[in-house]
C-alpha cells in the first residue's frame, strides 16, 4: 500500500486542525516522503487538469471518466468508511465530468480538491496524525509553508494595530501597507507567468504539435 504519493498537481493541505500552533505545522510535510510510480487514476487526473488548464473542456471529462474508471479499480481493496468517502468522490467527479461535457462552468479548485479527496480515501495511509498534505516538491512545500506564514503573520499584525499607540502602531502600519504591495506584486507576477505560459503553449501547438507537455513529472526525493 502506498504511504505518500508524490504528486506535483495538487497543492493543497487539508483537514488541519484549527488550533494547531505554526510550529505543528511548519515543516510537519517533510518527513516520510516516498517516492512512488502513479496510479493509472493519477495519469489520468493528471491529464484532465491538464486539459482544463488549456480549456479544452470535452477532453479534460474524457480524461476525468478515465480516471474515475481506474480509480474505481483502484478502491476495490477498500473497505468501511474509506469505501464509503471514495464511492461519494467518484459521484462528485461523475457529475463534474459530467458538467465540463455540457459547459457548465466549475472551479478549479473544486476539481482538484475533488480529485485530491478521491486519491487520499484510497490511500489513506497519507494520514499524519490529523494533518493530511498532497505533496509536491521539498522546495515548493517550503515555499507554501512560507506564504502561509507570511499571511498569518500580516492578519496577527493587523489584529493587533487597534492595541497599539503611537511608533508601535505606525510601525505595524508600514508593515501592512508593505506586505499589501509585495502581495500584489506576487499577483501581477503570477498572472505575467500565466500569459507567457499561454505565449509558450501557442509556440508548442504551432511548430511542435506532436510534443506533450505533463501537467506534473514525477521526480525521486533524494
Amino acid at each position: 500500500m502506498k504511504k505518500i504519493i508524490f504528486l506535483s498537481w495538487l497543492i493543497v493541505s487539508m483537514l488541519s486542525c484549527s488550533n494547531q500552533d505554526e510550529q505543528s505545522t511548519d515543516g510537519i510535510v517533510e518527513e516520510d516522503i516516498v517516492s512512488t510510480l502513479p496510479n493509472p487514476s493519477d495519469t489520468q487526473f493528471s491529464k484532465a487538469l491538464t486539459a482544463f488548464s488549456e480549456n479544452e473542456l470535452t477532453q479534460s471529462a474524457s480524461y476525468l471518466k478515465d480516471g474515475i474508471t481506474a480509480l474505481k479499480k483502484e478502491s476495490e481493496h477498500i473497505s468501511g468508511r474509506s469505501k464509503t468517502n471514495v464511492l461519494n468522490d467518484i459521484g462528485k467527479l461523475e457529475t463534474l465530468a459530467h458538467n465540463l461535457n455540457t459547459g457548465k462552468p466549475i472551479e478549479e479548485s473544486w476539481l482538484r480538491e475533488t480529485i485530491a479527496n478521491a486519491e487520499l480515501n484510497v490511500a489513506h495511509d497519507y494520514l499524519i496524525d490529523t494533518d493530511m498534505y498532497i505533496l509536491e516538491e521539498p522546495e515548493l512545500v517550503k515555499t507554501r509553508n512560507a506564504n502561509k506564514t507570511f499571511n498569518r503573520r500580516l492578519q496577527a499584525i493587523k489584529s493587533e494595530l487597534n492595541t497599539s499607540s503611537g511608533d508601535v502602531k505606525k510601525e505595524g502600519q508600514d508593515l501592512i501597507d508593505g506586505a499589501v504591495a509585495l502581495q500584489q506584486e506576487m499577483d501581477a507576477l503570477n498572472q505575467r507567468m500565466k500569459d507567457y505560459s499561454n505565449k509558450m503553449k501557442i509556440y508548442l501547438d504551432e511548430h511542435h504539435p506532436n510534443t506533450r507537455v505533463p501537467y506534473y513529472e514525477m521526480e525521486p526525493v533524494l
